[in-house]
């Protein structure tokens, strides 16, 4: 199996849900999870996901939720890889954003640089990795668990 890292999404957009068959049974999951594992299917390729919403009984908090977070490291370490989901490409920027960010590791720069100084980052890349790290992913406290196990 594979895991998903993506958000739950902001304000409203955490209260839209997405009915899913699993098993042929459906599944009421949060509008972003069903995105999420729609785009890594998309290919036609048929791969087992492990999505939270999908996987846990998200109404059950002091019951089964809290009893899988006990166990996450385990989730993500043990599967065949983790496919981090960032959400659409609404501004249509996120190709310039990754084409800047490996044009910037190829020349070994710091990732952590200041792209206001670099002269040769031009103002739609700043613009387009501005876009790219400001999406809710970013800002989850489970990124880096997710990421690096």
């Amino acid at each position: 199996y594979k895991t998903i890292s993506y958000s739950w999404g902001v304000g409203r957009e955490r209260d839209e849900t997405a009915t899913l068959l699993v098993a042929g049974q459906p599944l009421i999951v949060p509008k972003t999870s069903e995105r999420a594992i729609r785009r890594f299917q998309a290919n036609g390729t048929s791969v087992v996901l492990w999505c939270d919403a999908a996987c846990i009984n998200q109404l059950d908090r002091e019951g089964e939720k809290n009893a899988h977070i006990l166990y996450m490291s385990l989730v993500y370490s043990r599967s065949q890889g983790n496919l981090v989901y960032l959400g659409e490409d609404t501004d249509g920027t996120a190709a310039l954003a990754f084409s800047t960010i490996r044009r910037l590791r190829d020349k070994d720069k710091s990732m952590l640089l200041d792209l206001k100084n670099e002269t040769s980052a031009n103002g739609a890349e700043i613009r387009a990795l501005t876009s790219l790290f400001s999406r809710p992913w970013f800002r989850r406290a489970w990124v880096v668990q997710e990421v690096v196990l």
